[in-house]
């Protein structure tokens, strides 16, 4: 078991290190694309003009929502370090621990959080673009995936809660 649990866990890193790694690319690359547009922007930018005019506010929404978004991916991507946790009590032995149950119901939390953090964000950004029907395709995306996923956490979560509790009462007849 220990074998398949070092196997596991080597995987787990490596998912999460190249997952880390298409987020930084995805932020430098978007610095990259959009800098000199901004850059150029702020400097036609009228001074004089308030915060909220139009062209001033789609410019900030916009960078604003990607930062969002950056930091819902990189959120996500925290959420799965939970697997480690969990391989490594897996590891010891301790298969129905609180440990695990807690990590469980903290990656289902991670996932559902996030899928209907995007969603709003991406509602807003929708919104502010007026384009109603670009909402339906956002969910062909991660989306769809991690809605079941976040909900399995959470029902592995509830499985392993009682197993431990049959666990508990059958060591105590013994």
């Amino acid at each position: 078991m220990k074998t398949n649990t070092t196997i596991l866990t080597v995987l787990t890193y490596i998912v999460l290190f190249s997952s880390l790694a298409v987020l930084v690319n995805d932020i430098n690359s978007f610095f990259q694309d959009r800098n000199e547009s901004f850059y150029q922007w702020a400097k036609t930018a009228s001074k004089d003009e308030s915060w909220s005019t139009t062209k001033n506010a789609l410019q900030w929404s916009y960078f604003f929502i990607n930062s969002a978004l950056f930091f819902l991916k990189g959120y996500l991507i925290y959420g799965f370090t939970y697997l480690l946790n969990i391989l490594r009590e897996l590891e010891l032995g301790n298969y129905f621990s609180e440990k695990n149950i807690a990590a469980f119901k903290k990656m289902g939390s991670v996932c559902v959080y996030y899928v209907i953090a995007t969603v709003i964000i991406r509602g807003v950004q929708i919104a502010i673009n007026r384009d109603s029907l670009h909402l339906f395709s956002q969910f062909k995306q991660e989306l769809t995936f991690l809605i079941p996923c976040g909900l399995a956490f959470y029902i592995l979560a509830e499985v392993f809660y009682n197993a431990k509790n049959l666990k508990d009462e059958n060591d105590l007849t013994v």
